[in-house]
């Protein structure tokens, strides 16, 4: 399956070989990430919301991993985008303030 076209892979730093973030209009919404302590894979979903609410899941590799967000965003696009859209209206009024 293919993300919907407004849901972009984008790197979440330079040092990232390839792009290990889904974002929809800059704004991301699932992390792929390796351990350091044990090298496993980990994927996170709901990355958009407060810490605390971030689903953790484990990946048996990165490439399970990658292929198992892309269809966790096709499932939940529509909540994504509602959730997206109320979160850039808060910081257009001023709610939450940008990252510094």
């Amino acid at each position: 399956m293919e993300l919907p076209s407004d849901f972009k892979w984008q790197k979440a730093s330079t040092y990232a070989q390839i792009p290990d973030m889904i974002c929809f209009d800059f704004v991301c919404v699932a992390r792929i990430q390796q351990r350091v302590d044990d090298l496993r894979w980990q994927a996170f979903l709901d990355f958009h919301l407060d810490y605390r609410q971030h689903i953790v899941r484990p990946c048996e590799n990165q490439w399970t991993g990658r292929a198992g967000m892309e269809q966790w965003v096709i499932r939940h696009q529509d909540r994504l985008r509602q959730e997206v859209a109320a979160i850039l209206a808060a910081k257009e009024a001023g709610k939450i303030r940008p990252a510094e």
